[in-house]
């Protein structure tokens, strides 16, 4: 065989190791994405059990000054008033959290099709030098 024949050869190990890597690479990141879209998810559902939370405050604000007297419908109001502060606070909070995973998520998802194009220009590219070796080949056999 030529000398270009295994240069070619060697390019094609070069293509093959980078596109493992890719490959990996590419598992990584489906991974990471996969674990931040349940956590988003299970955040979700915390600020939806928040407003839940809030909410039944707010009735409670309502409920109480039906029958409460003036002094206790004044602390339990201003009670329900701090706990609903509080959990706006948190439940915001959370949403800046949940934003900011989304985010990350989206950038991942950016980096995976990335990756995606990376692995099929690679692909290409040992198919290329498949092509180009079978054609060194037969010139050593016509010569």
């Amino acid at each position: 065989m030529s000398s270009e024949v295994y240069r070619l050869i060697n390019q094609k190990s070069n293509y093959q190791a980078s596109l493992g890597s890719l490959q990996n690479e590419l598992n990584v990141l489906s991974e990471k994405r996969a674990r931040l879209e349940t956590a988003k998810r299970d955040l979700e559902g915390s600020i939806q059990t928040g407003n839940q939370t809030k909410q039944g405050f707010v009735s409670i604000v309502v409920e109480k000054s039906e029958w409460a007297g003036f002094k206790e419908k004044e602390y339990e109001n201003l009670f329900n008033e701090i706990a609903i502060d509080k959990l706006n606070s948190f439940i915001n909070m959370l949403q800046e959290v949940c934003d900011g995973l989304t985010g990350t998520i989206a950038s991942i998802g950016n980096s995976i099709e990335n990756k995606q194009s990376d692995i099929v220009y690679v692909q290409k590219q040992i198919s290329v030098t498949d092509s180009q070796i079978a054609n060194e080949k037969k010139k050593g056999v016509t010569e």
